[in-house]
């Protein structure tokens, strides 16, 4: 299973592997996180564990930077989350569209100042696909992509995180800009189109 498969305990301390999820649940837009910088660092000030501040750390655009030097270049890096489920003894996996070409991949994004990479992940989640629950802070992968930023390509690392979904709200943040979807992971796997994430679920789905 993913605890003892990563050597790690899921956050919160909670585990949800090895026991059957809470039934996913619909929301509606009081769910919303509010993006303003007041309700964020509010929200931050009452937050009492990692899973909350996740979620406190709202990815807006003016709050995403980063970047490391490897090899005298610069390389800029994002953060996934590869949300799954538990049906029955089976795993499911949550892909979403990318809004220009619709092509399936994970959530992700930049950092999020005052956010860990794992509870970078977690907020990517919500945001772009909708969905809640318990992430794991120590990664499953790594895929590398290009992006515009600055309107420059730049070569961008991505680190991937296993999200277990407690719950699926009916609106989110980007729900009129992308589709989703639960696949078994082998067909995940085939619909991924960068080599590094169609490994890393292809790895996750062997340590179930």
């Amino acid at each position: 299973m993913l605890g003892k498969a990563l050597g790690a305990r899921i956050v919160p301390e909670r585990s949800l592997v090895g026991a059957s999820l809470p039934a996913i649940t619909e929301t509606t837009n009081q769910d919303l996180v509010a993006d303003t910088e007041g309700g964020i660092a509010a929200h931050a000030k009452a937050a009492g564990s990692s899973f909350d501040r996740a979620f406190a750390c709202v990815g807006t655009t003016a709050m995403k930077t980063g970047c490391l030097s490897l090899e005298g270049s610069m390389k800029f890096k994002q953060f996934a989350a590869l949300p799954f489920r538990m049906r029955d003894r089976d795993v499911e996996i949550l892909l979403i569209t990318t809004r220009k070409k619709g092509r399936w991949i994970v959530p992700k994004g930049w950092p999020i100042k005052r956010c860990t990479p794992h509870e970078t992940a977690a907020t990517e989640a919500y945001e772009e696909a909708g969905v809640r629950g318990s992430v794991d802070p120590r990664h499953i992968g790594r895929f590398q992509k290009r992006r515009l930023k600055k309107k420059q390509s730049v070569v961008c690392e991505v680190t991937i995180y296993p999200l277990a979904v407690e719950s699926q709200h009916a609106n989110w943040p980007e729900k009129h800009q992308r589709s989703r979807a639960w696949f078994t992971p082998r067909r995940a796997a085939k619909l991924v189109k960068k080599p590094g994430l169609r490994r890393a679920i292809r790895d996750f789905e062997e340590r179930q």
